[in-house]
């Protein structure tokens, strides 16, 4: 593995690595108005001291979110009337921040269906969560539902809760294609698929009725190398002997799902309790748990009779009453009933008072009986027997006040003691630059999901000439367009010779994806990733025979030799079968030799690890083709080290902005555009594709996923624009 690729020398590196000195943009008119801002920064530093006192806790108490976002969203319009998901980078600081902040002791984690979130993702919240751990901080998570990715991350809890009467989907990465080749010619139409590279099988669902060899042995390679990476990260209890972490796997290999007491049988979790009464559990047991004492034994009840609201593997079992309430109904007592049996408590009452007059003291009154016939208390009766309770528990249990804040408020917490009056000076920044989508040409709009080569350049140029000490590239993209992957490997190689540039694979960067990430001086990738597909692919549609079936003719007038390349009629002829073997030969190779620059290998070497193969991010780094293991925090931290900031607090600029207007606001999406049928009749022209691999997507087999992933939505909108 190569620290740094061949093309950069340490020396170089070191020098771009360097803190630029002078003065940054505006330091002059930021010392002119100093008189006027030290009085107004002052206050506010007493303010955010004084609003400190509000902000304490030890115990964090956050809710995982199920979805999360790249890109910045600018606009005050926007923000009022759009809810912003989570920024994906912030996120991760967040979590990186919390094993550093010495005030929180623990993490209480409800932890909600992630299904949606990609297998990287998964991978760097549980690296996050580990790191929790090992700096000191005790986790506590439930799950109420979900699958794997939600087992994954709560196996990193020290205590772990399920939701009682739920399952769990616990099938492991697998793939069902479907494929129209047959189905295709039925109607007419044929796809000529033209690769440089064995594996590079993208196009096989719209021209064969089955996978080829090699597709199908590149396929099993990579769903066994997830599910293996999976495995390892659920475990079981760190306690539990009797039901080893062989057991629970072989479970998950056989099972589509498992219920919660199935997994509470097999000693994955703690216990089980409903999702509404997990803080109230978390507040009244965390005391025991942060002492290490036994819980007390008094609170197990297990009546036939009642509702089980809670198991703990320590034996206790809290249930539930049934409740009849005060008033008439249905299997409910009546009005009558119920003041029958007050005016009994009040003779009983009374007579009691007439034997002992101390007894006034002890018995219930009227209003209690009320409440005891009818089984319910109060908020203010509650809140007070809860404070009871702990104050009985702080007796047993010598341990600190526990107080519970939420993320918005640890972020507050820390923004404000970060906060410094008389600093004058910015800290230093660095650019996160977001590049996710289909790689294509022309001037795309950060929400397209697309990247836009010309609309790139802008940014880049842009960061060529700003004071940022250091570009950090996320790539999520299954390639594109081979001369704009070209172009932006040009701009982007232009940028890391004047600043030091980290490529970070997301959850995808396969084939023109890999292609920009060659440019940058590092590469790093989480192992879940999925990257590499070195490979040229080219589609061309055939649809002759279906315009005979529809009585349609055409007429060719003025074609050269090859231009029937750009014609979606007819069969090519040799001139032009040959003009498009040496295009993608030429494409091929270009794509090995930027390969073979950034990795140090010569284009031979390179054709091995490449031919189109799909890897995970932990096979390629094997391969040599990754740096390190990690995402941008990794890459960040790394950064800081090696260019000598230390703990130094950076700025970081999110590049692309979204800045809608009203008109985008309304808008439902970029569906009602006719844009991307203009762009995507370039891929039948003289074009070479960089083409995702076709199951990539391994765990969805909609029929729109199975032909978007093949390339039949572009083959569809090339039908509609003829």
């Amino acid at each position: 593995m190569q620290s740094v690729p061949p093309f950069v020398t340490p020396g170089q590196l070191k020098i771009g690595l360097q803190r630029m000195p002078g003065w940054r943009s505006g330091q002059m008119l930021r010392w002119i108005l100093l008189p006027v801002l030290i009085p107004i920064r002052l206050i506010v530093f007493l303010w955010f001291k004084i609003t400190l006192s509000f902000l304490r806790g030890n115990v964090l108490y956050h809710s995982v979110p199920d979805r999360f976002t790249s890109s910045v969203q600018s606009g005050l319009l926007y923000r009022i009337i759009n809810k912003q998901d989570t920024l994906w980078f912030h996120y991760l600081g967040f979590l990186s921040r919390m094993s550093r902040d010495p005030g929180i002791q623990w993490i209480i984690l409800s932890i909600p269906d992630l299904e949606d979130l990609e297998w990287s993702q998964i991978e760097e919240i549980r690296i996050r969560l580990n790191e929790l751990v090992k700096s000191g901080k005790r986790l506590v998570g439930h799950a109420e539902k979900g699958g794997l990715k939600t087992l994954c991350l709560l196996s990193a809890c020290e205590r772990r809760f399920l939701a009682p009467g739920t399952s769990f989907m616990t099938a492991l990465p697998h793939s069902e294609s479907f494929f129209f080749g047959s189905a295709l010619k039925k109607l007419g139409i044929r796809v000529e698929v033209h690769t440089a590279g064995e594996f590079k099988s993208a196009g096989e669902s719209v021209s064969r009725d089955s996978m080829t060899p090699a597709a199908r042995k590149n396929l099993e390679e990579l769903l066994d190398a997830r599910s293996e990476a999976i495995l390892s990260g659920i475990t079981v209890l760190n306690d539990s002997k009797s039901h080893p972490e062989e057991e629970l796997r072989k479970k998950i290999r056989e099972n589509a799902f498992l219920d919660s007491e199935e997994l509470y049988s097999l000693k994955f979790c703690q216990g089980l309790v409903a999702r509404a009464n997990f803080r109230d559990l978390c507040e009244d047991l965390l005391p025991y748990w942060h002492a290490g004492e036994p819980l007390p034994s008094d609170s197990s009840l297990n009546n036939s009779d009642r509702l089980p609201i809670l198991s703990l593997d320590d034996g206790i079992q809290v249930t539930d009453a049934p409740v009849s309430h005060t008033f008439p109904g249905i299997a409910e007592r009546t009005m009558a009933d119920v003041m029958e049996q007050l005016q009994q408590g009040e003779q009983t009452e009374h007579a009691d008072k007439k034997m002992d007059p101390n007894a006034a003291k002890k018995g219930p009154t009227t209003g209690e009986s009320l409440k005891s016939i009818g089984g319910k208390k109060n908020k203010k009766e509650l809140k007070k027997e809860r404070k009871k309770n702990r104050e009985s528990q702080k007796q047993t249990a010598s341990v600190p006040r526990f107080r519970f804040i939420e993320m918005e408020q640890a972020e507050k917490r820390y923004q404000r003691k970060r906060f410094k009056p008389f600093r004058i000076r910015r800290y230093p920044s660095v650019a996160l630059v977001s590049c996710e989508g289909m790689i294509v040409w022309g001037d795309e709009q950060p929400d397209s999901g697309r990247i836009g080569a010309l609309s790139m350049r802008k940014i880049f140029q842009d960061l060529e000439e700003s004071k940022n000490e250091a570009i950090f590239l996320y790539i999520n993209s299954p390639g594109g367009l081979s001369d704009a992957s070209e172009a932006l490997y040009q701009d982007i190689y232009r940028l890391s010779r004047a600043k030091p540039v980290f490529a970070i694979i997301g959850p995808v960067a396969a084939s023109g994806g890999y292609y920009m990430a060659c440019a940058a001086n590092r590469i790093y990738s989480p192992d879940l990733s999925l990257t590499g597909s070195v490979g040229v692919l080219r589609m061309r549609p055939e649809l002759s025979g279906l315009y005979r079936k529809l009585g349609i003719h055409k007429q060719r007038v003025r074609f050269g030799p090859t231009t029937d390349i750009l014609s979606e009629s007819g069969n090519l002829s040799k001139k032009s079968q040959a003009l498009l073997d040496e295009s993608m030969d030429r494409a091929y190779n270009l794509f090995l030799d930027r390969v073979g620059r950034n990795r140090g290998l010569n284009r031979k070497e390179a054709d091995l690890r490449g031919r189109g193969k799909v890897y995970t991010g932990a096979q390629f780094r094997s391969e040599g083709m990754v740096d390190r293991k990690g995402g941008f925090i990794e890459a960040f931290r790394d950064f800081r080290k090696e260019a000598g900031f230390g703990e130094q607090m950076f700025d970081i600029q999110i590049f692309p902005v979204l800045r809608p207007g009203p008109a985008d606001l309304i808008r439902q999406g970029p569906s009602f555009s006719f844009k991307g049928v203009r762009q995507s009749s370039e891929l039948f022209q003289n074009q070479n594709l960089y083409m995702l691999h076709p199951d990539l997507c391994i765990e969805h087999s909609g029929f729109q996923n199975e032909l978007r992933r093949a390339g039949g939505a572009l083959i569809s909108e090339g039908l509609l624009r003829l």
